[in-house]
């Protein structure tokens, strides 16, 4: 059906500590096209979120 679904996620403490990223992307059918995780670096909640 040409459709992509792409979820993302991002984890870390309120205080600077190490946070990281991750996703996935799936097609129509829910079959996984590819994934990733990242290590951010010490990082608050809030600047995790915007990267």
């Amino acid at each position: 059906m040409g459709v992509l679904k792409f979820n993302v996620d991002r984890a870390a403490h309120w205080k600077p500590w190490p946070a990281g990223c991750n996703g996935v992307l799936c097609d129509h059918t829910g079959e996984i096209l590819a994934l990733f995780s990242h290590l951010l670096g010490s990082l608050d909640s809030n600047e995790a979120e915007l990267r």
